[in-house]
């Protein structure tokens, strides 16, 4: 499977072959990317501008609400997506739908925006758009993300590689780094 993985991405980051990867490279890569998910899933904008605006404060109210209601989530902190002035931003991904983002989200709304999604009702007024991705359910009545004006014009490609990169970096050489046999 290794040897499978590290030759897909070759093909795919290095030599910008654009074909399809092996069904189970696929399955693996969408689970560690997070385009599939098992259970909920809360981004939180940690970065400098989103700490600022209140991103910790954002992220103990996710805390607590999840342990009050006694629901099982990832919650992972991210860094700035460079629309400092919607921040702190908070993305839910539900299993099976689109990821989803809602801006200013300071510990006061937390609950609102929580109860809503994880009952499949949007609170509009906090949305700010939702991440393109064709293998799952788009949320009725959100716009996307890169259709808002800050990001129309923007090609983000380095990310991809980058996470492509990461996922290679942890499947052949770190584990190796770990063990002690490089």
């Amino acid at each position: 499977m290794l040897e499978t993985v590290n030759q897909s991405l070759i093909d795919h980051v290095l030599l910008n072959i654009t074909s399809e990867y092996p069904k189970d490279v696929a399955e693996k890569l969408a689970l560690l990317r997070r385009e599939k998910v098992l259970k909920p899933v809360i981004y939180i904008g940690a970065g400098t501008c989103g700490m600022v605006a209140g991103a910790g404060s954002t992220s103990k109210a996710v805390e607590n609400y999840l342990i009050e209601k006694s629901m099982a989530a990832d919650i992972i902190q991210v860094g700035c997506i460079g629309l400092c002035s919607a921040e702190p931003i908070l993305d839910i991904q539900m299993p099976g739908k689109n990821r989803i983002s809602f801006e200013n989200i300071t510990a006061d709304k937390v609950d609102a925006v929580l109860d809503g999604v994880f009952n499949y009702s949007i609170p509009g007024e906090y949305v700010l758009g939702q991440f393109r991705n064709s293998n799952l359910e788009a949320w009725d009545g959100v716009n996307y993300i890169d259709e808002l004006p800050f990001f129309a014009s923007q090609k983000r490609i380095v990310l991809k590689i980058v996470d492509i990169s990461i996922l290679y970096l942890s499947r052949s050489i770190l584990p190796e780094v770990a063990t002690g046999h490089l």
